[in-house]
């Protein structure tokens, strides 16, 4: 909102050519460099973020008519099965509750929080890899260099054997 103020003030003062037109100017051209060299940076920061390769990867790992638990941001690649976010629902509800058929495990939102400078998803992380040593079978590694190295877990509830419930299916 702070830009879109000061270019409004800069506008207005250049058209008004007052004794404020080169300041206004120079505001102006400040933040139309900014803007473009936050953008660049950001375009460079996140040019490894492939949406698309990841998008098909987690499809080809969680068959359709299933449900998964994972980051928000995987929802759109998931957009046709039910999906339930752990930034949104709590794991132990998720899992005594919900009860989805795949976890998606060790993003880099998971691993390295949501970019606050803390652990903020620290419980979730310890409580669903927890989880999925006991109850759950690894079925696919999505590595990549922006989204982190995935883990997507098919999940066996009922309290059995993980490799008791992998035979039965």
């Amino acid at each position: 909102p702070l830009f879109a103020l000061l270019i409004a003030l800069a506008g207005v003062a250049l058209l008004q050519k007052t004794n404020w037109t080169r300041t206004a100017a120079c505001a102006l051209a400040l933040v139309v460099v900014s803007q473009f060299a936050g953008n660049a940076f950001l375009l460079y920061s996140f040019r490894t973020a492939d949406y698309e390769l990841v998008a098909r990867q987690l499809r080809a790992a969680i068959p359709s008519g299933s449900s998964a638990y994972g980051i928000t941001t995987f929802w759109l690649a998931l957009n046709d099965r039910k999906y339930y976010a752990y930034d949104r629902a709590p794991f132990g509800y998720a899992m005594s509750v919900l009860k989805p058929d795949y976890l998606i495990l060790n993003d880099r939102v998971m691993i390295h929080g949501s970019g606050y400078g803390m652990d903020d998803f620290k419980e979730v992380r310890e409580q669903s890899n927890e989880f999925a040593k006991r109850s759950a079978t690894l079925v696919a590694t999505i590595p990549n260099p922006f989204y982190g190295e995935l883990e997507v877990y098919r999940v066996c509830y009922g309290g059995t054997v993980v490799r008791a419930c992998a035979k039965t299916e």
